[in-house]
């Protein structure tokens, strides 16, 4: 299953003292996840904060793999299940036989 991920800044919270180290485990974690194929992309935007395509078996999955995201306690995580279009589009004409 494919999910939308979008992570906001949180207002108000400050950056550790250790952010250098918690942007180097995040380099190194989007690394990871890129190469396993467990992400297919990810993005930051203007705002700071940034999106993803994340790939994961059943939700209980993708939140294990959103929890496990280095700089996590400073985002808010928004979640949204992906259809591929040719499959909506097949069913779409389907539906209007």
């Amino acid at each position: 299953m494919k999910f939308l991920v979008v992570a906001e800044p949180r207002e108000g919270v400050q950056a550790p003292e250790n952010y250098r180290e918690l942007i180097q485990a995040t380099i190194k974690w989007f690394e990871t996840k890129l190469a396993d194929g467990s992400i297919d992309c990810v993005y930051q935007t203007i705002d700071g904060g940034g999106l993803a395509i994340v790939n994961a078996d059943s939700h209980e999955a993708l939140w294990e793999q959103i929890m496990s995201y280095p700089l996590g306690l400073l985002v808010n995580f928004g979640a949204e299940p992906l259809i591929d279009i040719h499959f909506t589009f097949k069913k779409t004409l389907e539906l209007m036989k």
